[in-house]
């Protein structure tokens, strides 16, 4: 479970949550949407415990760790699609399932070895969803996951993620309704 409970945010003299409460239970597929700004990611950031609130409480239950997808892919240039997938994992990765994700995502033997500063935004946005999903968590979050992912494969994608988190909690931000409807249960408008 994930309880946000009056939580207040301010960067500087900038507000950006105030008074903002939310709670997830266990297993439940959750949407935020809003408008730019208005603390979406600052909500992620905040359950992830990347920041603190300036004043409430987060409280995270039954949760040992997160598979995310930040807006930013945060790759390793340098290392290829597979390296960069196994390097963020705590555990070793099965081949066979590793393969299964890849070809799942369309990312071929070819794009997977080269050096992930080769790949195009959308192969490394694909990336960036391997190795989430990849990462034995007991919960998600995705911020803007689809961005740059083209109409033809968006599809896979989708029932990828959907397979691969299910019965697990998962929290997705995004600015499509579409999106938000193939991926989780609920809406939170904020």
């Amino acid at each position: 479970m994930i309880k946000l409970i009056n939580v207040f945010k301010s960067y500087g003299k900038q507000s950006v949550l105030e008074d903002f409460s939310l709670e997830i239970k266990e297993g439940e597929r959750v949407a935020l949407m809003g408008r730019s700004g208005a603390g979406k990611t600052t909500v992620i950031n905040l359950i992830l415990g990347l920041i603190k609130p300036t004043s409430g409480k987060v409280v995270i239950n039954g949760i040992s760790q997160f598979g995310a997808v930040f807006q930013e892919n945060r790759l390793i240039d340098a290392l290829s699609a597979r390296a960069n997938v196994r390097v963020a994992s705590k555990e070793e990765i099965d081949s066979g399932e590793l393969d299964y994700v890849f070809k799942e995502l369309m990312l071929d033997d070819e794009i997977t070895e080269k050096p992930v500063k080769e790949l195009s935004g959308g192969e490394k946005r694909r990336v960036a969803i391997a190795r989430a999903l990849l990462s034995q968590c007991d919960a998600y979050v995705f911020d803007e996951p689809l961005k740059g992912i083209d109409e033809i494969t968006l599809k896979s994608v989708t029932e990828l993620i959907n397979n691969k988190t299910k019965g697990k909690t998962f929290i997705l931000i995004t600015h499509s309704e579409e999106e938000a409807n193939a991926l989780c249960d609920r809406i939170i408008r904020i």
